[in-house]
């Protein structure tokens, strides 16, 4: 009876003194040194090099990155490729000037068509194809309209355009281009075990469909001649963490029995063309969380086109007319996103907001894509596969029996003429387990 009066005394004095602490603290009464709260000991931006100082468009080289980071970890929101761009030929009429394609607001990132991320043990990390398509779409649709493109990418590029034979420097966020660098944890690092000793390989797209000739409204009928560019002195700029020792050793304890679990959006596109107003195109990928889905409708005849945007979509696709002749939607099984087919581009603007969690943002904070640039340069046909918005990871698993279609009848404008390719995209979550030696992935 007395050791039980005793320990409840105790306990009761404990309390006390806990309870008086917070008190101090909330009052900001508390006159001590806080504890440092910082993992890092040191910061710094390493630099890779490619294995090349010069790749060119009409080889269609690939760019091939080994990444030396070490035992540090990498921020990899805080990642960019810089890289020098050198345009040669003559365009219409004389006139030696060249640009991307503005409609778009694409940018440097036009001249890449496919990315490749492999771990040091042969593990596919990213691979995406028709990669300016996508990460175009990507960069308009997901950024906030107040930070806009300019804030995407860094360049020496004016008014003047891209002029012949002189080099321009521009630095590409890696996050731009790849999920890989930008994880669903926001301020997550990458692994050591994952990063380095990867390989990264950026396939060059032609000159005619990176590049538009400068003048739009030129009276020439030509297209230029032995237009060409060359990617000179690539480099990675990566920012690198080096950890104290105490959380080295925590995670290297973890890595070694259980593995680091990097968590991250993967992208499987494919590009279909048809000329057929009836479309069905069947996205061949299983994945167990499938995020959203988005089709970029290109006119055929202007894809690899240097006389004309080669980026800018068939706006006349979806029209508004009220015999909803023109309509679509995804099915993934029995389940159809959305539940009616869209029939308008009002209503197609409405659900791709939502595709891209856009319709959840104060107006100022909203995409960087107007009304008038949806419906007539970049009409993209999106849902989001999650079950609720504004929960995280909350996809819809895709398999054979489970399989994710589009199903649309478009206007007969759609049809007419060369046809038009239907670049879908399909975004899922992927996790990378990574261990000291190796890196495995699940889908």
């Amino acid at each position: 009876m007395d050791n039980e009066v005793k320990k409840q005394s105790v306990d009761a004095s404990t309390l006390d003194a806990s309870n008086n602490a917070q008190v101090l603290h909330k009052n900001g009464l508390v006159y001590k040194m806080p504890q440092s709260l910082s993992t890092t000991v040191d910061k710094t931006f390493i630099k890779n090099y490619a294995q090349r100082q010069t790749y060119e468009s009409s080889k269609k080289d690939t760019i091939i990155f080994d990444v030396n980071s070490g035992s540090k970890y990498v921020d990899p929101e805080n990642c960019a490729l810089m890289f020098d761009l050198v345009v040669t030929g003559t365009g219409i009429g004389g006139d030696t000037r060249f640009r991307f394609d503005e409609s778009a607001h694409v940018g440097a990132k036009a001249i890449f068509d496919s990315i490749l991320i492999t771990a040091k043990n042969g593990t596919e990390l990213d691979r995406i194809n028709a990669l300016n398509y996508y990460s175009m779409v990507k960069c308009k649709y997901s950024k906030n309209s107040e930070c806009g493109q300019d804030m995407a990418e860094l360049s020496g590029v004016g008014t003047e355009g891209l002029e012949d034979a002189v080099a321009q420097r521009f630095v590409v966020p890696l996050k731009d281009i790849s999920g890989l660098f930008n994880p669903v944890v926001k301020g997550m690092k990458m692994p050591a075990s994952l990063i380095s000793g990867a390989r990264i390989e950026l396939t060059l797209a032609s000159a005619n469909r990176a590049l538009q000739r400068y003048d739009p409204v030129a009276v020439d009928s030509g297209s230029g001649t032995n237009i060409q560019f060359q990617v000179r002195d690539a480099q990675l700029i990566m920012l690198c963490h080096e950890l104290n020792s105490n959380t080295a050793r925590v995670l290297n304890s973890e890595s070694a029995s259980n593995g680091l679990e990097y968590t991250y959006t993967r992208s499987f596109v494919t590009n279909i063309p048809t000329t057929q107003t009836s479309v069905n195109i069947q996205v061949k990928k299983a994945v167990s969380q499938g995020l959203r889905v988005f089709t970029l409708p290109v006119p055929t005849a202007t894809i690899n086109d240097v006389a004309v945007d080669s980026f800018k979509s068939r706006s006349s696709l979806l029209l508004s007319n009220p015999t909803g002749k023109a309509n679509f939607s995804y099915r993934v099984g029995s389940n159809f996103y959305p539940q009616q087919k869209i029939t308008s581009k009002e209503e197609n603007l409405y659900v791709t907001y939502d595709c891209f969690g856009k319709n959840q943002d104060c107006e100022s904070k909203g995409t960087s894509v107007t009304k008038d640039e949806h419906e007539n340069e970049i009409l993209v046909l999106g849902v989001s596969l999650e079950s609720d918005s504004r929960l995280n990871l909350s996809g819809t698993p895709i398999n054979n029996s489970n399989s994710l279609e589009l199903e649309a009848q478009f206007t007969s404008e759609a049809g007419e003429g060369s046809g038009t390719n239907y670049i879908t995209a399909l975004e899922y979550v992927s996790v990378a387990r990574c261990f000291l030696t190796n890196v495995s992935v699940k889908i």
